[in-house]
């Protein structure tokens, strides 16, 4: 589902939304352009 949709939001504001989640290394940006995809941050990950 579209982060936009869900939450109601203007591109700028999900895509702020989302940069500071990938910073507080909550989720975790995954693809390329249109096949990009965000899922949740595991101890795995580091």
């Amino acid at each position: 589902m579209d982060y936009r949709k869900l939450c109601l939001v203007v591109k700028d504001t999900a895509n702020r939304d989302l940069v500071d989640l990938i910073k507080k290394r909550i989720i975790k940006k995954e693809g390329v352009g249109r096949a990009v995809f965000y899922r949740l941050f595991n101890e795995a990950d580091k």
